[in-house]
């Protein structure tokens, strides 16, 4: 039971899960996925063979609702680990989801973990600044785990998108902040704060799309000539949308790069 002094919420369970942990390896796992069985032996093997290995995947299958064998799929874009494995998570190149990676225990001690005061993207918080620091990862090319998706999933195309700006925010402005020279991190972030942005403004949220807006302003000297013209592009139109209330569907036209 977590101390009635700590935050609830699931950051904080997940800090005090890992400060009472007593074993040499860290597997957080959420209740709505299924690992397969020998999901933790196949990883305690590879990181005990290869010791300079401090953290390792496999490959993810997806489902809807009930698990069902028959009913599993994949997403093309879980598993291509690559030559810079910072960037491709950033980037969306590899989905490394907090259920999958076991981690040495003595590789997250004395770090951050999960920050409590942020209320989504919490994972790619967290992992981003493993990452970045130890990219020493090793894979296992089997589907060792199913992800249950879920209709408020705000993964899960054509369903309710419920956003916190606030943490959603924060997060993409430490990820900028952390590599300021690498463009295509920057680009791709920016692209989703966009996304967002446009999601406020279908809600008529103006407040939070303005924030969205501001911090592509604040970051578009960081990109190219071109594009720094095209998020002050955006920009003015934005201005002339809101004032007029007209909804996103037809500013989707200017967020097209």
């Amino acid at each position: 039971m977590r101390p009635s002094e700590r935050k609830g919420g699931g950051n904080a369970a997940r800090n005090y899960g890992f400060e009472i942990s007593k074993g040499k390896y860290i597997c957080w796992f959420d209740s709505d996925d299924i690992m397969y069985k020998e999901n933790i032996r196949y990883k305690v093997e590879l990181l005990e063979n290869y010791p300079n290995f401090d953290y390792c995947i496999s490959k993810v299958k997806y489902f809807d609702h009930i698990f069902c064998y028959e009913n599993l799929y994949s997403e093309n874009n879980e598993f291509n680990i690559g030559t810079n494995l910072y960037r491709n998570y950033i980037t969306g190149k590899i989905s490394i989801l907090n259920v999958n990676p076991l981690w040495r225990r003595k590789i997250l001690l004395g770090k951050i973990l999960y920050d409590e005061n942020i209320r989504q993207l919490q994972d790619l918080d967290f992992f981003s600044r493993i990452i970045y620091t130890n990219r020493k990862i090793g894979a296992i090319d089997k589907d060792l785990i199913f992800i249950r998706r879920k209709n408020n999933s705000i993964t899960t195309a054509n369903s309710k998108q419920t956003i916190d700006v606030p943490s959603f925010l924060l997060v993409k402005n430490r990820i900028i902040n952390r590599t300021p020279e690498d463009k295509e991190i920057i680009l791709f972030s920016l692209k989703t704060v966009l996304w967002c942005m446009r999601l406020k403004m279908s809600e008529r949220d103006y407040k939070n799309s303005r924030k969205c807006l501001k911090l592509c302003l604040e970051n578009r000297n960081k990109l190219s000539l071109f594009m720094k013209v095209k998020i002050y592009r955006i920009s003015v139109f934005y201005y002339f949308f809101e004032f007029l209330k007209i909804g996103d569907t037809m500013f989707k036209t200017f967020l097209k790069f």
